[in-house]
């Protein structure tokens, strides 16, 4: 009983995944970096696409702002990297 079950149940996932495969292209799914290469990935972004030097003689309004602009842009970019990763994935509808 258990065995037919099981095979069934691999039958039933070899016809879904084909039928899927017709609808979705899943070799266009780019891979999910791991927590620390999402974070370096980032990062490394933040670090490129924002200024870099701050002087010691800058007001602490414009230290606060340059600092700022940082934490919004890696904000930003985090928030632009989950929302690809999850718009890229597939929508599953299964009823049965």
């Amino acid at each position: 009983m258990y065995f037919n079950l099981h095979l069934l149940f691999l039958l039933f996932l070899l016809f879904f995944f084909r039928s899927m495969s017709a609808l979705y292209n899943f070799k266009r799914i780019q891979v999910i970096p791991t927590s620390t290469e999402f974070v370096d990935i980032v990062l490394s972004k933040t670090q490129r696409k924002t200024p870099t030097v701050i002087h010691k003689n800058y007001a602490i309004s414009r230290i606060r702002e340059f600092y700022m602009r940082k934490c919004k842009f890696a904000q930003q970019t985090f928030h632009d990297k989950l929302s690809q990763i999850l718009t890229d994935f597939p929508q599953l509808e299964v009823s049965f």
